[in-house]
């Protein structure tokens, strides 16, 4: 690309932008470096955005199996309900939330109903963190995103020569903004990109075919840092594609194969710095499974109809099934932090119900069934982050759009589950 790029908004320098087109690739184009913690610059110092009066978070019941059922929080916009669905949670308890407004599917990040006055800056849809203005702000995003990092995911606008276009981008902890530029036969999803430990990013494109543009194949890819190349990651033996879903601090990357019979797979960082692709077992005598998370070496997905847990042993690795909730019969591990597991579990493809597990000695068990908002049926988990889950409460059958979000503050664990 030609010509001057310029970030629309105070707070940021009316600079070229640094970087390159790269043929046939996505990449991350640096434009500016930081807003400024101490207000110098051309902008106004980052300020807590204020997270309004703290509520507390309703307290889980046990049973007398010893299982908590866990009351949702039920999220807002501006104060109401909204329908929806929360897609991530950061260690700094940001919510990504994903709503209906109109006919419009909007995203925003919000705090749980408990937080506190001091939770903030809180992330402005397009605007650097702590530098929001109308013009970035009234650009919005199609998409924002949080992780297990203190980047965020979403759009900003940018000046062109002659017109102002919206461009999916990272935004960093001091006001950092980088763009995520699409071009030249690959295809990216504009809601794809996954802040991992580390300021690494992970998403995924489609690796259009020559002569067939309507067909591709699923490519995960990776950002090492803000402001680099990303990298293809090798597909190893999973030549229709792969899909990754999570990383952890080590550098693993999680995900299966996009065929008809899903593997899953671990991206083992090698010492030359590439990856080794490594299968990971099916539980008993399944043959479909998937990786959708890790955590210092613990994976988590799923294997047939139940959840799983894959761990290092030996030169190899075991897969442990995760005991189903009471009254179901399938199950879903979906993320992992700490000792806990979370994951959603259904009977008979009915009645979903989102639950957490934690280690027992060397297994899991059930630690909590996170309840569905009142009137509303079912529960759903997304993503989990220290002691707060988030996801969503929907009636059988409805649309990803068409439930309540909500945050579940999950019991404080045990020493000795840790």
């Amino acid at each position: 690309m030609n010509g001057s790029l310029r970030l629309v908004g105070p707070g940021l320098p009316r600079s070229r932008a640094r970087g390159r087109v790269v043929p046939c690739a996505v990449l991350l184009v640096s434009l500016v470096t930081a807003c400024g913690s101490d207000g110098s610059g051309d902008g106004p110092a980052p300020t807590p955005t204020p997270a309004g009066t703290p509520t507390t978070a309703p307290s889980a019941v046990p049973t007398p199996g010893g299982v908590a059922l866990v009351p949702p929080m039920r999220l807002q916009v501006g104060g109401a309900d909204v329908t929806g669905y929360a897609r991530g949670v950061s260690p700094r308890e940001w919510i990504a939330l994903v709503y209906v407004q109109g006919l419009t599917r909007r995203t925003r990040i919000v705090l749980p109903p408990d937080a506190g006055a001091d939770a903030g800056p809180l992330p402005v849809a397009g605007c650097p963190l702590g530098a929001a203005s109308p013009e970035c702000e009234r650009s919005g995003s199609v998409a924002m995103q949080v992780g297990e990092s203190d980047w965020y995911f979403g759009s900003t606008p940018v000046e062109l020569p002659s017109f102002t276009v919206s461009f999916p981008a990272v935004f960093g902890p001091a006001g950092e903004v980088e763009l995520a530029i699409q071009c030249c036969g690959m295809s990216s999803p504009a809601d794809s990109v996954l802040p991992l430990p580390g300021a690494r990013f992970l998403g995924d494109l489609q690796e259009v075919e020559p002569g067939h543009p309507e067909a591709g194949i699923p490519r995960p890819i990776l950002w090492r840092a803000p402001g680099s190349d990303f990298e293809l990651l090798p597909l190893g033996p999973h030549a229709d594609g792969a899909l990754a879903y999570g990383g952890d601090a080590t550098g693993r990357i999680v995900g299966q194969g996009a065929g008809s019979r899903p593997q899953p797979i671990v991206w083992e960082p090698t010492a030359d710095g590439g990856f080794a692709v490594v299968t990971l077992p099916f539980a008993g005598g399944d043959s479909l499974a998937g990786a959708r998370d890790v955590e210092d070496g613990t994976v988590v997905g799923w294997s047939g109809t139940r959840a799983v847990a894959w761990e290092p042993q030996g030169a190899g690795w075991s897969a442990r099934v995760l005991p189903a909730a009471e009254a179901t019969t399938a199950c879903l591990a979906v993320a992992i932090s700490g000792a806990r597991v979370a994951g959603n579990c259904s009977a008979d493809g009915r009645d979903f119900r989102a639950v957490t597990w934690l280690r027992a000695g060397d297994g899991w068990r059930v630690e909590a069934v996170l309840q569905p908002a009142p009137g509303i049926p079912q529960s759903n988990v997304h993503a989990l982050s220290g002691d707060l889950a988030v996801g969503d409460s929907s009636q059988p059958g409805a649309g990803p759009n068409a439930g309540a979000p909500v945050a579940w503050r999950l019991p404080a664990v045990s020493q000795d589950a840790r």
